[in-house]
């Protein structure tokens, strides 16, 4: 079951047009395992990659709080 801070953090990606190679890159996250959980949403991000792409994007991991969001 995928979160909703995944798909919010999708939703930021794409909208941002962060390209997953250089998200990977930067995180040290494989591209398969970015392409899976931002791209296919098949995948929940793990806690330690949220944070990894939490501290590349220069975002408080509040930010993709649920009350953040309508």
């Amino acid at each position: 079951m995928l979160t909703f801070t995944t798909k919010m953090v999708a939703n930021y990606i794409k909208q941002n047009s962060i390209p997953i190679k250089e998200l990977s890159r930067n995180t040290g996250i494989s591209e398969y395992t970015l392409d899976r959980s931002l791209n296919k949403l098949v995948r929940p991000l793990r806690t330690n990659e949220f944070l990894a792409i939490c501290a590349f994007l220069d975002k408080n991991p509040n930010d993709f709080k649920k009350d953040k969001f309508p």
